[in-house]
């Protein structure tokens, strides 16, 4: 699953993350001298969304009948349609109303949205497509171990930006949300989950205060799920996902490219054919690049 490295390819791309990082420190040095406190250089802070988040859940393609269709009773209602409906982002996609506190951000420049992210082999288990990412995260940082928290979301993300506001603050913070495998009662517990993450990267901003600017949030799961729903309620395991960044850049937009759910576009089967390799996705995120 995980690609073999050349040595030279290595400090390349370790050298090209050192450079970037680098060079965001000094934008956010001057927005910290503005506001009168010491810079923080550059630090990355994973969230990994374990269980398989529902890409089709937290980023909309209301635009789509194909989407209604396969979800009759788990889909998100399209914007306009009642209480519990998506809050549009662009004319194609709409965020998850549970997320209404990052919307403003969306608006703001501040939050990107990476559609169809995923690794091309399709992992069979949830350990293998976890090891996946955590090579991915890994390779990323330019071979660096990022430093892994416990704990529920919010606490994690107290403990980080206490952390990340420290004279010499951590390089990478790896967090970890559970409970994201929704086979069941999706729409209730997946409203329960996003609440979770969008109060508490609220929190997290707020508590970071002038230091925002240098550190960049990746919000990101192992796969995504199925197009269609179970007779429970949920939906099964499936492939592509989305990825959520926060600074690092100026965003505001849904990026990546999405191939559509018509049979033979964009879905395999039941599942949702990536379009953005995450590894690429993380790597140019890490490298202050925006994805392609």
């Amino acid at each position: 699953m995980k690609a073999r490295v050349s040595r030279r390819a290595f400090m390349h791309r370790g050298a090209g993350a050192a450079a970037a990082l680098a060079s965001f420190g000094v934008r956010a040095h001057g927005d910290a001298a503005a506001a009168g406190v010491p810079a923080a250089p550059r630090s990355v802070v994973f969230v990994r969304l374990e269980g398989g988040a529902d890409g089709l859940s937290l980023l909309v393609p209301y635009r789509s009948p194909e989407y209604y269709r396969a979800r009759p009773h788990v889909a998100v209602p399209a914007p306009g349609r009642g209480e519990g409906c998506a809050l549009p982002l662009d004319e194609h996609f709409a965020l998850h109303p549970a997320l209404a506190g990052l919307k403003p951000l969306f608006d703001a420049g501040e939050l990107g949205v990476v559609a169809g992210t995923g690794f091309s082999a399709r992992c069979a288990s949830h350990q293998l497509a976890q090891q996946a990412l955590g090579a991915a995260i890994v390779d990323a940082l330019g071979g660096s171990q990022p430093e892994a928290m416990h704990g529920d979301l919010g606490s994690q993300l107290a403990r980080a930006a206490a952390a990340l506001q420290a004279p010499r603050p951590p390089r990478a913070l790896l967090l970890q949300s559970l409970g994201w495998d929704t086979h069941l009662a999706q729409p209730a517990r997946l409203a329960l989950l996003l609440a979770e993450l969008n109060a508490a990267l609220l929190a997290f901003r707020a508590q970071l205060g002038p230091f925002t600017g240098a550190v960049q949030v990746i919000v990101t799961t192992e796969f995504g799920r199925s197009l269609g729903e179970t007779i429970l309620g949920g939906t099964d395991d499936g492939h592509a996902s989305v990825l959520l960044v926060l600074g690092g850049q100026r965003w505001g937009r849904v990026l990546g490219r999405y191939a559509g759910l018509e049979p033979g576009a964009g879905c395999a089967g039941n599942a949702l054919a990536p379009t953005s390799e995450l590894d690429v996705v993380l790597s140019r995120l890490v490298r202050g690049e925006p994805p392609v």
